[in-house]
């Protein structure tokens, strides 16, 4: 899966971060922190970009929430397109950046879908009946990412289209205290593009498991990220690898899930792939997601509470 910037980052620069990340990973597993395993029409900024760099191909439902946001202009094979995730029969979660995408005339979402080039007549395509934009999202900082689009009908759940959970509220995602993620097994899918900068959109879905950053490492990771830096109080988290591996997400694979196995065996969406520097799948460059924790009620509340 793969994404980023033309902009240099030093060598010491990438040293200091990888080796960070390793080292406060690695501290964290010693000191026993215990883990609840309980291209879009719209363009970002010049050097941030939306965005599975590295990665392998997913067997046929092995994410069935995962929805494609594509034009007919286009095509399901090609061009402008956003993920989502199938949350109950009607309502798909995805980024707020993908709006004009969104309110294409021509948009249309997929689901149950594995293959772009070899479809298998099991897939589910819809209309989009109702998009809901966070009221807080920020174009210039991508703070708070999120939409909600309506299908145009009930999906019909099977083995291949079914749905998944959000974490609720205060969930510590990228907190180092207990209970934390940071270590858990988490996964981001998607059919954005396989290499970086802007190369061609994948055809069959893949996924990568990624480390969750802590945040005292996420905030200077994205130090150079313009006025996209993650600072303390924003609704956002990074995730990448701390093993010098080239993983991550990449151009495409925006408003995609980010999920993590609780201690329950299910997989829930702690984050919505947001954006990155062009360069997917640099160590020192993570990967930022929006934290769904923060939103969690905002998400719930415009899905249950009386909207048409």
């Amino acid at each position: 899966m793969g994404r980023r910037s033309t902009s240099i980052f030093f060598v010491s620069d990438f040293v200091m971060f990888s080796v960070l990340g390793v080292l406060l990973l690695n501290a964290l597993l010693v000191s026993g922190a215990s883990l609840n395993s309980s291209d879009t029409n719209s363009r970002p900024k010049r050097n941030v970009v939306p965005r599975i760099i590295g990665g392998t191909y997913a067997e046929p439902g092995k994410w069935p929430w995962m929805a494609l946001i594509y034009t007919t202009y286009y095509g399901i094979t090609g061009g402008l397109s956003c993920g989502g995730s199938l949350l109950n029969h009607q309502w798909v979660l995805t980024a707020a950046h993908c709006e004009r995408l969104l309110f294409s005339p021509t948009a249309r979402v997929a689901l149950g879908l594995h293959s772009r080039t070899a479809l298998t007549g099991q897939e589910q395509i819809f209309n989009i009946s109702r998009i809901i934009i966070h009221p807080n999202f920020s174009r210039p900082t991508f703070n708070y990412d999120v939409a909600l689009i309506k299908l145009s009908r009930p999906v019909v759940l099977n083995i291949n289209v079914t749905s998944v959970a959000i974490v609720p509220p205060g969930t510590r995602t990228d907190n180092t205290h207990d209970p934390s993620f940071i270590l858990s097994e988490c996964y981001a899918t998607g059919w954005g593009a396989e290499s970086a900068p802007r190369g061609p959109p994948g055809q069959i879905l893949k996924q990568v498991r990624l480390t969750i950053f802590p945040r005292l490492l996420c905030l200077p990771a994205t130090s150079k990220f313009g006025r996209k830096k993650v600072h303390e109080s924003d609704p956002k988290f990074c995730a990448g690898r701390t093993d010098f591996v080239p993983k991550d997400t990449c151009s495409g694979d925006c408003g995609g899930p980010f999920v993590c196995r609780h201690n329950d065996t299910k997989y829930y969406v702690h984050g919505i792939t947001s954006y990155g520097r062009t360069r997917c799948g640099h160590t020192s460059e993570p990967g930022v997601y929006v934290k769904v924790a923060n939103v969690s009620s905002w998400i719930n509340q415009q899905m249950y509470c009386g909207n048409p």
